[in-house]
């Protein structure tokens, strides 16, 4: 019982999520300086849209575009497809702040449905949370490097921010001595892109 009142719970939550973003407002910028204005969301490395709500959704990889402008209700945030370092397949970023270091990441939802965490056999409750996965890219650079995430398990923040930012000493010396913090990496690339050069 308690099991199917979870997943009925999840399926209408993720069929009202569904229903949201596609009345959000966008902007998608095509690499031939075209654009088109309609209401969409981000799929993976596609934007889903449709010019009124009237019209039937289409789907436009990333590779084909310059960004994605999506108008939240309390934000508009850029959606850019940029390549990562060691890896084969660009993906689709949000962008964070951009500068000569520019910050981005990718946010995902999570769920563990509690189950069996009773020794395998009890019911302890469901709960979601979110996993932000950041990286950096130098004005020079053409690819992002992945710095952590949000998670606990992640590389050691103050071992790879020092190594990224060892050009800035003044800003190294904040991050070794804890006054600059993996939660504050806004205000880490800001404190370089205006003190550091």
């Amino acid at each position: 019982m308690n099991k199917k009142f979870v997943i009925l719970i999840l399926c209408l939550f993720t069929t009202l999520n569904v229903l949201l973003a596609q009345k959000t407002k966008a902007v998608i910028y095509f690499k031939n300086g075209d654009t088109i204005t309609g209401l969409g969301k981000i799929t993976g490395n596609y934007v889903k849209y449709r010019k009124n709500r009237k019209e039937k959704s289409s789907k436009l990889h990333f590779s084909k575009l310059e960004r994605v402008k999506i108008y939240y209700t309390d934000e508009i945030t850029n959606y850019v497809y940029l390549k990562v370092e060691n890896q084969a397949t660009p993906k689709v970023f949000e962008e964070v702040t951009v500068g000569d270091i520019s910050l981005y990441r990718i946010v995902s939802q999570s769920y563990n449905s509690g189950f069996g965490a009773m020794g395998g056999t009890g019911f302890s409750g469901g709960y979601s949370y979110t996993i932000k996965n950041f990286y950096l890219k130098r004005v020079e650079q053409d690819f992002v490097i992945h710095l952590g995430s949000n998670q606990l398990f992640t590389k050691n923040f103050k071992k790879a921010a020092s190594e990224f930012f060892k050009d800035c000493p003044k800003l190294v010396k904040l991050i070794q001595n804890r006054e600059l913090k993996k939660r504050g990496l806004i205000e880490i690339v800001e404190f370089y892109n205006h003190q550091c050069n």
